[in-house]
């Protein structure tokens, strides 16, 4: 029996010898399987140089099998672009000023022509307000005070309402403490975009007035009033009246009694000069609408005839926010 296995394996070796040797079946080399301890070429075979890997015929004893390729990865696939939120997806778009679209909308402004202004003091109904029924002596001098009172009238002046009640201070100045209020947001939000906005003047008792206006018409005549009040009620010095009353008001007819109105400056060119100013600028802009926000309109616009004193850019009056408003 062992004779026969013998044969047989001497038989298969020369018969499959020449099928080995041409390669058909190639036995690779024993490779160490051994842990890796950290130092690659303590137990992997010496690399083959560069390019020559697996160029070798197979038949050639000193083959080496091509070393494994890394396997190609697929690319990480990046997360979707979240969609923006809408209301079909149950979601608010953002709107501007961190608003949604179901968010009540501010009420639009109206849009005033400059006599439109002028008028509006005089059609809103202001609380804290008493009428004054009757002229208040200038000069006390009947004649000469009919005098100036005609001149005043001439040029637009009315008869105003005198404050009652409580005043607060705004920038130190007594006002209405509505007009007050809004002010000071005003002033806030003008402070936001860079402004300074301050109140120099705003409620003015008409014996204030008397004494502003008599010093001013001193100064025009050179000379003390009550010893000019024969040529004052004979008309013989209207142009120095008339020249006072482009800037100041006669006691009783100034809105200063209100405690509604306002004069401003930006604390640092004049009062007088507010108009250039890019506070004013700021102000006015489309319609006076930064300062329609708060419930001010311009006291004495340009674009109006016969108002009273010539335009002032620096005085504002309070008529509340409603009567401003579509």
């Amino acid at each position: 029996m062992g004779s026969r296995r013998t044969l047989l394996t001497a038989v298969v070796a020369v018969v499959l010898g020449p099928v080995i040797a041409g390669g058909c079946v190639q036995m690779a080399p024993a490779v160490d399987y051994r842990p890796d301890t950290g130092d690659a070429g303590t137990h992997a075979p010496e690399p083959a140089p560069a390019g020559e890997r697996g160029t070798l015929a197979r038949g050639d004893a000193s083959w080496i099998p091509p070393a494994p390729q890394p396997r190609a990865q697929p690319p990480e696939a990046s997360p979707a672009p979240r969609a923006p939120a809408t209301p079909e997806a149950g979601g608010t778009s953002p709107q501007p000023g961190g608003s949604s679209p179901d968010a009540d909308q501010a009420p639009l402004l109206r849009e005033f022509s400059p006599a439109q202004f002028v008028e509006l003091f005089y059609e809103v109904d202001l609380p804290n307000l008493a009428p004054v029924t009757s002229p208040p002596p200038i000069t006390g001098d009947e004649a000469a005070d009919a005098r100036i009172r005609s001149i005043a009238e001439g040029r637009g002046y009315r008869l105003q309402a005198e404050a009652t009640g409580d005043l607060v201070p705004v920038d130190g100045r007594p006002a209405q403490p509505q007009a007050a209020a809004a002010w000071r947001e005003l002033a806030a939000a003008a402070a936001d975009d860079g402004h300074t906005i301050l109140v120099t003047s705003a409620y003015r008792s008409i014996s204030h007035q008397r004494d502003l206006f008599l010093n001013r018409l001193e100064n025009a005549l050179g000379a003390d009033p009550h010893e000019r009040l024969d040529e004052i009620a004979a008309g013989e010095v209207d142009d120095e009246i008339n020249s006072v009353l482009r800037t100041s008001s006669i006691p009783g007819y100034s809105k200063h009694h209100t405690g509604y109105a306002l004069d401003v400056w930006d604390g640092n060119l004049p009062m007088v000069r507010f108009g250039e100013t890019a506070a004013y600028e700021w102000m006015s802009a489309d319609n006076f609408a930064n300062a329609k926000r708060f419930g001010f309109v311009p006291s004495y616009p340009h674009g109006v005839e016969q108002q009273g004193p010539m335009p002032e850019e620096w005085e504002f009056v309070w008529v509340g926010t409603d009567p401003l408003h579509h």
